[in-house]
């Protein structure tokens, strides 16, 4: 009894836990001109916001690119860019990763494998 008892418990956490979840619908981050998509990531910053980086292409240029979000959905601050390339001159896209430092600032590192 006491384990029924524990389990319906369980479930009722688990599924209001879920809806706690933030949700909202698709938002668009790019300026929708690019043709091709690489390395998306999303991280969460120290402002409750969540970070997303991507890597995109066109025949002529490769780019990476980072926009924050709100936990309602709202795009905060503009577009970063971060680093642009000719095709002639790299021809893989770049990753961009942020990594936290031990003195809590955040590292900001974009390179083309």
């Amino acid at each position: 009894m006491k384990f029924a008892s524990a389990l319906i418990l369980l479930c009722c956490l688990l599924s209001g836990a879920a809806y706690g979840q933030p949700q909202f619908g698709p938002v668009r981050l790019d300026p929708a001109t690019d043709e091709n998509f690489y390395f998306p990531t999303i991280a969460i910053t120290p402002e409750n916001h969540v970070r997303c980086t991507w890597a995109s292409a066109n025949p002529d240029w490769i780019g990476a690119y980072g926009r924050e979000v709100d936990m309602n959905g709202a795009i905060v601050g503009a577009l970063d860019t971060l680093d642009i390339a000719s095709t002639s001159i790299v021809s893989c896209p770049p990753l961009v990763e942020y990594q936290r430092l031990t003195g809590g600032a955040w590292c900001k590192m974009t390179y083309h494998g």
